[in-house]
């Protein structure tokens, strides 16, 4: 009955405190390595995960040859040799190559893996990082990067945080919202977007700030961009309609995943519980958002393997459509 209905966020759950047996260590391998010589050549290594945190980490081009004096060959599954080991001691032993592992000429690291909840707050990070590192780059530091992980107080608190380091000193702020699966700030983050400076304030003539910050406010007032895709749903639809209606800036990437729609949840006496949908919204001319992506200004692909190519596409837009907008605004105020 409930799957005739057709829409986003309805369904039965169960309630539990289970997590996965998998075990994570930090380590990402050479694809081409695996796929031609079932070897496992390090790639690249996560950064705070528990290989970084041993007196001689492993490093990059070095492969993993055994697990606790397990042999890895080309039959062997890492992932089986990893589960039930979250917290304990594992031993790693690594060569320079596999042809110096057959001779004997090895070295071994001991860890202790982390689990998939803490692992996948690594890679986020790891990623974040990785994507403001590209953006600085690709604009010659003329603009910052902030993304938004979720919807929620926590992810706006960090938006805060992230905005005090990535405005200073730059012209404009990538906005990228691509994989936020909703929550309920939006309007919090549209609040802090909307300011503008009009008054200044100053102490004794040394320092000169805004009213909003001498309060412990926040306030942009610098020209913004945002990047969204299909994996962008609920209320971060709402906050792409809003962003893109109070003009405060273009819309880069892929329309949303046209999943929104309010829902309240009922306890069954199993213990599960169905969340059933309640409210709507609708833009002003009475479009339903449930079942419509919002659209973009400007729509780019990110074609699959392109993020292990090192490109982004749907930043390299952002980026250039921004600097070009504000090269437009220059060129206006001197023509004024």
């Amino acid at each position: 009955m409930l799957g005739e209905l057709a829409t986003s966020h309805t369904g039965t759950y169960w309630s539990s405190n289970w997590t996965s047996d998998d075990a994570y260590l930090g380590l990402l391998f050479d694809p081409h390595e695996q796929l031609t010589r079932g070897a496992l050549r390090i790639a690249a290594i996560v950064p705070d995960s528990p290989v970084t945190r041993v007196t001689e980490p492993p490093r990059v081009g070095e492969y993993l040859v055994a697990v606790n004096n397990e042999p890895l060959t080309t039959t062997t599954s890492l992932e089986a040799l990893l589960q039930r080991m979250v917290g304990r001691r594992v031993w790693l032993r690594l060569a320079s190559s596999p042809e110096t592992a057959e001779n004997g000429t090895t070295r071994q690291v001991a860890v202790r893996p982390i689990d998939n909840d803490a692992y996948a707050v690594l890679r986020y990070r790891q990623w974040v990082n990785i994507n403001k590192a590209y953006v600085h780059r690709i604009s010659n530091g003329r603009l910052g990067y902030v993304h938004v992980e979720e919807m929620s107080y926590t992810a706006y608190q960090q938006f805060l945080v992230d905005l005090d380091t990535e405005t200073h000193g730059r012209e404009g702020i990538v906005l990228d919202v691509r994989y936020n699966g909703g929550g309920h700030i939006a309007t919090f983050i549209l609040d802090v977007l909307m300011r503008r400076n009009v008054l200044h304030t100053a102490f004794r003539d040394v320092l000169t700030t805004n009213p909003y910050h001498l309060s412990g406010n926040r306030v942009l007032h610098k020209p913004t961009i945002l990047v969204t895709n299909e994996g962008s749903a609920s209320n971060t639809e709402i906050f792409t309609e809003i962003y893109r209606r109070l003009g405060l800036g273009k819309v880069v990437g892929k329309p949303t995943a046209g999943q929104v729609i309010g829902t309240v949840s009922w306890t069954l006496l199993n213990g599960s519980y169905v969340r059933l949908p309640m409210y709507s919204y609708t833009t002003p001319e009475g479009e339903n958002l449930e079942g419509t992506g919002r659209h973009v200004d400007i729509e780019i692909d990110q074609p699959v393997g392109a993020w292990g190519q090192g490109r982004d596409y749907q930043l390299d837009a952002a980026v250039a459509t921004l600097l070009q907008d504000i090269e437009n605004t220059k060129g206006s105020a001197s023509t004024d």
